[in-house]
């Protein structure tokens, strides 16, 4: 996995004519739902490389296109996404290299021919708000960059309160800019809890915006280790990926809220190890309903 995370970097570095670029801010895409030619909305993802086989992950109210509270659909005039449009980074060659504005866009569908989901949800539904599905194509011209090809991992004391940390994902409102996204500023502002022995998700205060669903989430430690084979090294301003940052708290506040959620990064193994089809959920009538849509 280093010899990849290397790998990406010189590429990128060469593509952006020297331009200094976090691995962290390759692996961020932008993604638009769809059902059929109809856009219902942008959000980011992320790629994880699990045993070679690459899955997009985003949040499980990307994929349905429904409310985690209450099951009902987000888009106003009922539509359900059938495919999702992503844009990956190009593969740099002498012709584009730096060139701000090419990307390889891949249409993923959602569904097979029978109707049947392509996706995956956890085994708790839609109270988990993260969902996957794999990438049967992997487009020659594109660079796969992994979340998870680095040797960053969270540790208990990266999810204190107060503790600051990064939500890099692509606000709907601001253009693609050299492919890359925007780094937000936050902190945790929720004591994280334990059921079973796993972290339940959390909140950050931090002004994310619309679009920003489906970011991965970092901690960010003033010092940390490095580890490339057997050799441990220090570094200044590392981030460790800790979460999946699934949205904004709903209020009436004129201003907005500013409170996020995020789910814990370990959800992300345990949809690829004990993930089921997605798409299933439950629907509370409009008269319990405790949430806007």
């Amino acid at each position: 996995m280093t010899n990849l995370r290397n790998a990406a970097l010189t590429r990128f570095l060469a593509k952006y004519h020297g331009r200094k670029v976090h691995y962290f801010s390759l692996t961020s895409l932008q993604l638009e739902a769809y059902y059929n030619e109809v856009s219902l909305g942008k959000s980011t993802c992320f790629l994880v490389d699990d045993q070679n086989e690459i899955s997009i992950f985003s949040n499980w109210h990307v994929f349905s296109g429904r409310c985690t509270i209450c099951g009902h659909t987000l888009n106003r005039n009922g539509g359900i996404p059938n495919r999702l449009r992503i844009w990956m980074h190009s593969n740099p060659t002498d012709s584009d290299a730096g060139s701000p504005d090419n990307y390889v866009v891949l249409d993923v569908p959602l569904h097979d021919d029978s109707g049947s989901p392509l996706w995956k949800q956890h085994p708790r539904g839609q109270l988990i708000d993260v969902a996957c599905i794999g990438l049967s194509v992997r487009p020659s011209n594109a660079s796969l960059v992994p979340l998870n090809a680095t040797n960053a991992t969270a540790v208990s004391g990266d999810l204190s309160i107060g503790n600051e940390v990064f939500v890099v994902g692509f606000p709907g409102y601001i253009p693609l800019t050299f492919g890359l996204p925007i780094w937000k500023r936050g902190s945790i502002a929720s004591e994280t809890v334990e059921i079973d022995g796993k972290i339940e998700k959390f909140l950050i205060d931090a002004a994310t915006r619309q679009g920003m669903s489906g970011s991965p989430v970092f901690a960010h430690r003033r010092t940390g280790y490095d580890i490339v084979g057997s050799e441990a090294s220090i570094v200044d301003g590392m981030y460790i990926p800790i979460g999946i940052y699934s949205g904004r708290v709903s209020t009436s506040d004129a201003l907005g809220s500013e409170l996020g959620f995020v789910w814990p990064i370990g959800m992300v193994d345990e949809i690829l190890r004990n993930g089921v089809l997605g798409g299933s959920f439950e629907l509370i009538p409009e008269s319990d309903r405790k949430c806007p849509h």
